[in-house]
């Protein structure tokens, strides 16, 4: 009897301890610009590293001016979640989009939006 129950609490502190790098916490930041408009920025810190990222066919553009718009792995609830990428016209002429990343900082990773530049 003690013996499963001596199994019992272990296999349940190991597992509480795996479910721990799992978690991702969100910080959010409000900021209040010079011309009055208000900024949120969230940013999300995971402690588990991101899966590699899957082989994707990008297929023909829709049109002339499209740029693929890379896909990106997103944190939701406690997992990795793919977001496949698209083809998008840029906002403007000569515009280059720069894909998002998981930046590895201090054994945690932390999203960076992708973005026009």
């Amino acid at each position: 009897m003690r013996k499963i129950n001596y199994f019992f609490l272990v296999g349940a502190c190991l597992l509480l301890v795996a479910s721990q790098g799992c978690r991702g916490r969100r910080t959010r930041v409000t900021v209040k610009t010079k011309n009055g408009t208000i900024k949120t920025k969230t940013t999300v810190t995971i402690r588990t590293r991101p899966p590699a990222r899957p082989r994707v066919v990008r297929g023909r553009a829709p049109g002339a001016g499209y740029v693929w718009v890379s896909g990106r792995y997103d944190w939701r609830g406690n997992r990795y979640v793919w977001v496949k990428g698209r083809w998008a016209r840029p906002p403007r002429t000569g515009a280059v989009w720069v894909a998002g990343r998981w930046d590895a900082r201090g054994g945690t990773y932390v999203f960076v939006k992708g973005r026009w530049k």
